[in-house]
């Protein structure tokens, strides 16, 4: 179903560029109801150190009290897969000489 909101959210211009903002709602969630939206996202060299590696959502996060914090909720995602300290080593860089190249992660 489409989200009950009154535009596209505004892509993040200043750090954490990890935030998508909506603060137009333009009516009311329905009980039930499946709602999605797609993202652009950046898929980042190594997994973070300093914060949770999963996604979250929340309604209310800018409000002090808790029970004005409607809904939150979090999805864990899989570790960044990457290949770190990779090392390549040759005999000779002489063009057309033979050469033996080993690669080592």
């Amino acid at each position: 179903a489409d989200m009950p909101i009154s535009g596209v959210p505004a892509r993040p211009v200043s750090p954490p560029k990890n935030v998508l903002t909506i603060d137009y709602m333009q009516g009311a969630w329905q009980p039930g109801v499946k709602y999605g939206f797609a993202a652009k996202i950046r898929i980042p060299y190594v997994p973070p150190t300093g914060s949770a590696n999963q996604f979250t959502i929340e309604f209310g996060y800018n409000e002090i009290l808790h029970e004005n914090r409607l809904e939150a909720g979090a999805t864990d995602i899989p570790l960044v897969k990457s290949l770190i300290n990779g090392g390549v080593l040759y005999t000779t860089s002489i063009a057309n000489r033979s050469t033996t190249m080993t690669f080592s992660v």
